[in-house]
């Protein structure tokens, strides 16, 4: 008979506070207090607080507000934004932070985190009009797909009122902003507040689309931003050391070369994808014929 065997037969009280001790653990797992859900986001259970929590001044018309979704939940193959339709890659994406920017509310943000095997495999911002705002406010991405530093670029054919392009390149977090951004900087600290583990180093693939309205100086865009970690799915360390994810320097790490030569087989896919959705041209059944879903960090 062993020491355990004996303790539980001739000490019914120890007994008592063991039963007790297993039973509350599991009751605060799987309804786990607001602060805790938080501390601990992958219990299995959720707190029974409100999913969204907001405190806009109603006096204030040039305040943002942020909406903070209830980090358990997930989606899948889509999410609707300004009235229109994000494919989504495959996996379990979880919203975890949205905002409505003034004036008149004008813009929409959203973001999600998708995770495997307790480690961060993908990362979306989304940014939408609501409305048409001034195609000044919309400059920079002109510059952000002539960038000399990203991996590839790809250009829709361009008209007098519409403008595309969709590019991969690199975000660093160790001693870098991530984005100059606040949106994006809000996402990351949320990240970090909820207790994901923020990988170091992504490969971010970026689509915007811009549409001029007819007769005026405004235009309609939406842009969106994958952070994708290129990780070992077993051992979550980078595929090639950070010096070599310059461009044509992976030569030496034939994991980390077909990473991105997946990604930039999957890139216009996704592209494609994301424009059907923005001219209100995306069907469910193209969600499944695709393989967009496919991204080169998507659960195997």
């Amino acid at each position: 008979m062993t020491a355990f065997s004996r303790l539980w037969k001739r000490a019914p009280i120890w007994r008592a506070c063991l039963i007790g001790a297993i039973a509350t653990t599991g009751m605060a797992a799987f309804f786990p207090t607001e602060g805790l859900k938080k501390a601990l986001p992958w219990l299995p259970g959720s707190s029974h607080s409100l999913s969204f929590q907001t405190a806009p001044n109603p006096n204030n018309d040039n305040q943002t507000e942020v909406l903070e979704p209830d980090p358990t939940i997930f989606v899948h193959d889509h999410i609707s934004i300004a009235g229109r339709i994000v494919p989504l890659p495959e996996g379990n994406w979880h919203p975890i932070l949205s905002a409505r920017l003034p004036p008149n509310e004008a813009l929409s943000s959203q973001a999600l985190v998708r995770t495997e095997n307790g480690s961060v495999s993908g990362i979306i911002i989304v940014t939408a009009t609501q409305e048409p705002i001034s195609a000044d406010n919309i400059n920079y991405l002109d510059a952000a797909c002539h960038d000399n530093r990203n991996y590839i670029t790809l250009f829709a054919p361009q008209t007098d009122q519409s403008e595309e392009c969709s590019f991969l390149a690199t975000a660093l977090m160790v001693d870098h902003p991530i984005s100059p951004d606040p949106f994006i900087k809000t996402t990351f600290n949320r990240l970090n507040t909820l207790g994901f583990p923020v990988p170091s180093f992504f490969i971010t693939a970026t689509w915007g689309h811009a549409t001029l309205q007819q007769g005026s100086p405004n235009a309609q865009f939406e842009t969106v931003q994958m952070f994708m970690p290129p990780l070992d799915k077993t051992s979550h360390q980078l595929l090639a050391p950070l010096s070599n994810w310059a461009n044509n320097s992976l030569h030496s790490y034939p994991e980390a070369s077909l990473f991105m030569t997946h990604a930039k087989k999957w890139l216009p896919l996704w592209a494609h994808l994301l424009q059907d959705g923005f001219n209100g041209h995306l069907s469910t059944q193209d969600l499944k014929n695709s393989s967009a879903g496919q991204d080169p960090a998507a659960p195997q």
